[in-house]
């Protein structure tokens, strides 16, 4: 890896960890451990402000000990990079209006010729940039207008700053790309100017993000706008938001323009207009009639949660309110944004957060179908935020204990079966009897519960069995009331989940979708998912990837899975799964009924699985011969990394 890239994959791995093992971090920087070492000690040289950001805590581990200076060395060094030769040449096309010759890029960009033309080359062999060429003229960019706009925006906003916006300008002028050989003095001083407006006449309140994203869009807009170079007529989009929030806006995008002496066609005044809508962060005048238009929208996204996962969100005001807030100013408008700060650790909350990430998945798929926008990356953060802080409010956090789902298997009949359940369930505050069974039939609904209470003797099905008579003497109740007490129940549930899983070998698959169907087929073939299962799991990695590092966890809507049940494939080659190399492929299905009865099951199952130090076991495992290894995973999962 270039000194560069490693500086800037260092930093951001270091922002997304609290603790980090050198050996798995020199492992997927592709460099060895002592160059490793160097690049920390010269980051945590230049970022020390009187206190270091990280410390070591053994020749293998570093622990993040300041966030803060972390945080405010990688926003200094943001925009400290150096434009690529790739990105300057493109950025020259968006900023020519015409044909623009060989001669003249490599002139103003002040590359060689030589060098513009394996650019070009490079773009058109990899079908990266629609261009159109004429030997007489030379090259064009062949984009709509919109297209120039997101060109624009992607390269120039991560060099600007909103603190000191001029200043970030000119540097950018100074060290990266010449700017004034492109735009013109006026147009940098109007797109300033606008900012400042904003800021003045309109009530909502803009965040530093925010602001630059702004700067960004409005300098594509007057630039485009100067050459001719307009929208086309964006009639619906417009018709969406046609009422009071959209006519607030509208007087606020037409003082602005007045404010720094601009003109625009009704149809770029119109993307400004909702370029403010998305980019705000507070809505000050309109926010009852905000919630009331998206409530259709938002009960539609709590009504499919509660279907697929029986989580009934319905009642939650705090919810509905901030996530129609959200959706209305952000997700719907379909504007790239890039809101978030850039240490937005979305790595770090896909792990802490499993079972938010999932209903924002739900949220997603309803917005796509209502819009034809999917969110995905950083807005699907966003509102698996939301939905995080509802599933606390119900009091469903991860934690690995939770409820106990039991079934009572008893030969006395259904009144000795009722006595037993209703004294379990007042002595073990956090025990549920789900079920009462004849020794004939329990083995059926197995899938249902994390234990077993018999008053016969049983076969090794897997699960914790506590033997007991209609009289629950204290006797029989000590050795439950110890399970209850600890986590083993969560462990003793993950165990028979790992060794009762199917294995399949994934040493011929190159590609996600491949190990995806082959591991959905394996489930078929036991009877445990539909057949519709497939296509919603890969419609969930759609929405949002589920690999970390050495693994992947993906899975689909719990409405097409018959029975709960693990897939586990192994792939000792890897296999590139979006930026990370996976070893192992762990595929839960997890059926409505198993998140109706345990919820927190999904989450603590997923977290235990998202450990670096379970990742790192799981992918040894991935090397071992043969495909028995349920035993091996059992101790990785549920021990210290198998370590």
């Amino acid at each position: 890896m270039p000194a560069s890239s490693l500086h800037s994959f260092v930093l951001h791995y270091l922002a997304d960890h609290d603790r980090v093992d050198l050996i798995e971090l020199s492992e997927l920087a592709g460099v060895t451990q002592q160059t490793l070492r160097m690049e920390l000690s010269a980051i945590k040289a230049a970022a020390s402000s009187g206190e270091p950001c990280f410390e070591e805590l053994s020749s293998r581990y570093v622990e993040v000990t300041n966030r803060t200076v972390l945080t405010r060395f990688l926003d200094a060094r943001r925009a400290s990079g150096e434009l690529s030769s790739g990105d300057r040449v493109v950025l020259a096309l968006v900023l020519s209006p015409d044909f623009v010759t060989m001669r003249r890029l490599a002139s103003e960009l002040f590359m060689s010729r030589s060098a513009v033309e394996k650019c070009l080359a490079k773009f058109s062999r990899e079908g990266l940039l629609a261009l159109e060429t004429s030997r007489q003229r030379g090259v064009k960019l062949a984009v709509d207008v919109e297209d120039r706009y997101a060109m624009l925006v992607r390269i120039l906003r991560p060099y600007v700053n909103a603190t000191d916006l001029e200043g970030s300008l000119r540097r950018f002028s100074e060290d990266c790309f010449p700017l004034g050989a492109f735009v013109d003095d006026g147009e940098l001083a109007a797109s300033r100017a606008f900012v400042g407006a904003v800021q003045e006449l309109d009530s909502a309140s803009y965040v530093a993000d925010s602001l630059e994203e702004l700067l960004c869009r409005g300098l594509a807009v007057f630039w485009c706008v100067h050459r001719d170079l307009l929208l086309a007529c964006d009639g619906e989009s417009t018709k969406e938001v046609e009422d009071s929030d959209f006519d607030h806006y509208e007087d606020i995008v037409r003082l602005c323009l007045c404010a720094v002496g601009e003109e625009v066609p009704s149809a770029e005044e119109a993307y400004l207009v909702r370029l403010l809508m998305s980019l705000r962060k507070t809505c000050t005048h309109d926010n009852d009639a905000v919630v009331e238009r998206m409530a259709p929208l938002v009960q539609q996204i709590v009504g499919e949660i509660k279907t697929r996962y029986s989580i009934d969100l319905t009642e939650d005001r705090k919810l509905l309110e901030g996530l129609s807030l959200h959706v209305w100013t952000t997700v719907i408008r379909g504007v790239s944004l890039s809101s978030e700060p850039v240490l937005y650790p979305m790595d770090d909350l896909r792990r802490t957060y499993p079972l938010g990430f999932e209903l924002a998945a739900v949220a997603a798929e309803v917005i796509e179908r209502r819009y034809g926008y999917l969110p995905k990356g950083n807005e699907i953060a966003y509102i698996a935020l939301h939905l995080q802080a509802a599933l606390e409010r119900m009091g469903m956090s991860t934690d690995p204990g939770g409820e106990l789902r039991a079934i009572i298997v008893c030969h006395y009949g259904l009144a000795a079966s009722t006595l037993i359940a209703e004294r379990l369930e007042r002595v073990f505050s956090q025990l549920r009897v789900v079920g009462m069974y004849s020794v004939a039939e329990y083995r059926a609904h197995l899938d249902e519960c994390d234990a077993i209470v018999s008053t016969e003797p049983l076969g090794d099905d897997g699960h914790p069995v506590f033997y007991v008579t209609p009289m629950l003497h204290e006797a029989e109740l000590v050795p439950m009331s110890r399970f209850m007490e600890g986590h083993d129940r969560f462990d003793s549930r993950a165990a028979v989940t790992l060794l009762e899983s199917v294995v399949v070998d994934l040493s011929g698959s190159v590609v996600p979708g491949d190990s995806i169907m082959r591991l959905v087929e394996a489930l078929r073939e036991q009877g445990c998912v539909d057949h519709l299962y497939g296509e919603s799991v890969l419609r969930r990695e759609r929405v949002s990837p589920t690999s970390l590092d050495y693994i992947a966890i993906p899975h689909g809507d719990p409405e097409h899975v018959l029975h709960t049940r693990l897939a586990v494939g192994f792939a000792p080659q890897g296999i590139e799964w979006d930026g990370s190399t996976v070893f192992a492929v762990l595929m839960l299905a997890f059926s409505s009924e198993g998140f109706a009865a345990s919820p927190r099951f999904f989450s603590s199952f997923y977290r235990r699985l998202a450990r670096p130090e379970t990742e790192r076991g799981l992918r040894e495992v991935a090397k071992m011969p043969g495909v028995d290894c349920r035993r091996r995973m059992v101790r990785i999962v549920i021990g210290d990394g198998g370590r």
